[in-house]
């Protein structure tokens, strides 16, 4: 299982930045432009089911 401490590196090449969020087995990636209220129910609901 990947620590929350481990360092996230962005995929060589073009493309938008993409931040990936680890909790527990799961991991949720978010894009430039995301909703904060959207981001925020859902890591509480990944939260919650791990």
């Amino acid at each position: 299982m990947p620590s929350l401490a481990a360092p996230v590196a962005a995929k060589e090449g073009g493309g938008a930045s993409v931040i990936e969020i680890v909790v527990g087995a799961a991991t949720v990636r978010v894009t430039p432009g995301v909703d904060a209220a959207t981001l925020t129910a859902v890591l509480c609901a990944v939260r919650a089911a791990t």
